[in-house]
């Protein structure tokens, strides 16, 4: 008796034997035909999968999940040895950038030319959650879609942006997104860029980045699109620019902890705005802002219409309740960036809400409709 017991525990604990190495060209067919993904589901026995193609998520209510039966969660590694053609040949703008991108197995570098994302996602309510991201040229782009969920994933070395939302050309519809649980480390440019909508950026941790949360892009002055974002008890450690509000886009950061050393707390640019309430300095700090209201260019040289548009163009602002201001400003060495450019922006006090939950409420009520 004890040894049928003993037999059919040691069953128990053994990987099922309908188990597999579940591929990457697999799940890209998988996802670009409408069928969600579940690495648990699927009985995937590999904790790796090498990826090295872009992925459109084009329809509705997709579920792409990379936990394992196991409870560990699927790592994505960039196969830098086995990148498609079609892949260089719509990335990179000669042979040279291309030999560099393969020579340097997309090690992080302001040299490589604008690399394609790994996800694209082109549809409503798509979840991706509980993968490991690792030497992604570039991580998720959210192009069309409201509601998209981005959950306890973790983006490691990621070169270009870890998430984008996108705006300008036909990128429209772009809304109510969210960005929960997810660990950003070794961030080289910018974590997550937002364009275009709104964005809940909720309780994620970022390690060793350059800038963590962005808002804006050129595009801004054409399409007239603007990104707000809420940055809500998030974790920067080491973070260069916790927070960068640009380009008309507004961020507001609600008690947020920076531990380690940061350089500048909050940077806004061109008609950013960062609004602050509550945030916690464990850490260092050089600079609480850094403002800049140096008029942009609309980017386009073969655009006969392109040139400075006077009314996007205007003092960069960060606004801080005042006994949070009172307590960074103790803590940093310096109130302004000695860069900020004197007489156009403004770093001051504000009148506080009475409520952060009805100020959070207001915020997202008052922003633009981007749908149209």
């Amino acid at each position: 008796m004890y040894r049928n017991i003993l037999l059919l525990g040691l069953l128990c604990v053994q990987a099922p034997s309908w188990a597999k190495v579940c591929l990457f060209q697999e799940l890209k067919v998988r996802l670009e035909t409408g069928k969600s993904f579940s690495a648990a589901e699927e009985n995937c026995e590999n904790e790796i999968m090498k990826v090295n193609d872009r992925v459109d998520l084009n329809f509705a209510e997709l579920r792409v999940n990379g936990l394992l039966a196991s409870g560990k969660k699927m790592r994505l590694v960039w196969d830098a040895g086995n990148i498609p053609q079609s892949y260089l040949d719509k990335t990179y703008k000669d042979d040279t950038e291309r030999a560099y991108f393969l020579e340097t197995h997309a090690s992080c570098s302001g040299d490589i030319y604008n690399p394609w994302f790994l996800f694209g996602v082109r549809a409503d309510r798509v979840q991706i959650s509980n993968f490991i991201f690792e030497n992604i040229p570039d991580g998720l782009h959210i192009i069309k879609g409201i509601g998209t969920q981005i959950l306890n994933n973790s983006f490691v070395n990621v070169c270009e942006d870890a998430l984008t939302i996108r705006a300008g050309r036909n990128h429209v519809d772009v809304d109510e997104t969210l960005i929960q649980g997810n660990i950003f480390t070794d961030g080289d440019d910018k974590v997550i860029n937002n364009e275009s909508g709104k964005v809940k950026i909720v309780g994620n941790s970022f390690v060793n980045c350059n800038r963590a949360i962005d808002t804006g892009n050129d595009d801004v002055y054409v399409k007239k699109k603007r990104g707000f974002v809420l940055a809500k008890e998030n974790i920067f450690d080491d973070v260069k620019v916790p927070m960068r509000g640009g380009d008309m886009g507004k961020i507001l950061s609600v008690r947020n902890i920076f531990k380690g050393k940061t350089q500048t707390l909050y940077a806004a640019r061109t008609k950013g705005e960062v609004l602050v309430m509550g945030d916690v300095l464990q850490g260092s700090c050089d600079n609480l802002g850094l403002l800049t209201g140096n008029p942009r260019t609309v980017l386009n040289p073969a655009d006969p219409k392109s040139k400075d548009i006077p009314e996007y163009q205007g003092p960069a602002i960060v606004r801080l309740e005042p006994s949070t201001y009172q307590k960074l400003k103790s803590k940093c060495k310096r109130e302004f960036n000695p860069k900020s450019e004197a007489g156009k922006g403004n770093l001051e006090q504000a009148i506080p809400p009475l409520w952060p939950k009805l100020w959070e409420d207001d915020f997202f009520k008052n922003a633009p409709d981007n749908s149209t």
